[in-house]
C-alpha cells in the first residue's frame, strides 16, 4: 500500500535542520504509535549509524485524504533530532538515496 509520510529533521537543541518527504510502500496503515524501520536501505546504500538516529522512527499521527487522485493517506513520522547539521545532512542524504525520500533542507541562518 503506498503511503505518504512526512518528517522534521533537527540537529543540537531547537536548530531546524528541513523536512523530508515522499512514498513508501508498507503491506498495511500504521497506527500512531507503531515504529517504521528505515535499518535496511535500497539502492546499494549502505546502513549507518548517526547518534541519535537509529533507524526506527515512530508514526506520530495518521491523517487521511478522502476523494484523493493520489496517495490519500499520510503518516507524520516523529522528529529526528541529530547532534550536528553535518549529521542532519548524512541522515537526510541517507533517507534520499536509501529510500528514495525528498529532503528540503532549510537555508543555514545567519
Amino acid at each position: 500500500m503506498k503511503l505518504n509520510l512526512e518528517l522534521a529533521l533537527f540537529y543540537g537543541s531547537t536548530a531546524a535542520f528541513g523536512n523530508m518527504s515522499g512514498e513508501i510502500d508498507l503491506p498495511v496503515v500504521p497506527q500512531t504509535g507503531n515504529t517504521i524501520s528505515f535499518m535496511f536501505p535500497n539502492n546499494d546504500v549502505q546502513p549507518m549509524i548517526v547518534s541519535g538516529f537509529d533507524g526506527l522512527l515512530t508514526v506520530a499521527g495518521v491523517r487521511f485524504a478522502p476523494q484523493s487522485l493520489k496517495t490519500a493517506i499520510t503518516l507524520d513520522l516523529g522528529e529526528i533530532t541529530v547532534q550536528t547539521r553535518e549529521d542532519a545532512r548524512k541522515v537526510m542524504t541517507y533517507l534520499e538515496n536509501g529510500f528514495g525520500l525528498f529532503g528540503d533542507e532549510y537555508a543555514e541562518a545567519s
